[in-house]
């Protein structure tokens, strides 16, 4: 789960928009390997270069118990939380498979 959290991490990277957020980070390295990679559209180095710390820091990502964990780092931060898995790079099956999960740990019938 959290490799196929580095594809979308990665891929919203490469846009210049994003530039800042990765700077304020300390992610300015990062984000440049990144974008260069992208040139070639070398996605194993782009999202080689999405770190632990960026991940840790960006998504939910794990079993459903830790991310259950993870989204309750923003009780009483956000009004809702958007949650959707991985599809830059994620096989259709897989992104199916995900949303299922997705459903099974956050949606109505897990928090009745």
């Amino acid at each position: 789960a959290r490799d196929e959290a580095r594809r979308p991490i990665a891929f919203y990277a490469t846009a210049i928009t994003y530039k800042g957020i990765m700077d304020l980070h300390g992610w300015s390295a990062e984000g440049e390997a990144i974008r260069q990679a992208f040139r070639t559209f070398d996605v194993g180095a782009m999202t080689a270069a999405v770190t632990d710390e960026m991940v840790d820091a960006i998504a939910i990502a794990g079993t459903p118990e830790s991310c259950r964990a993870q989204l309750a780092r923003y009780d009483g931060l956000l009004d809702h939380a958007l949650l959707y898995p991985p599809t830059f790079g994620t096989r259709s099956d897989r992104v199916r498979e995900n949303y299922r999960l997705i459903r099974e740990t956050f949606g109505p019938a897990a928090n009745p």
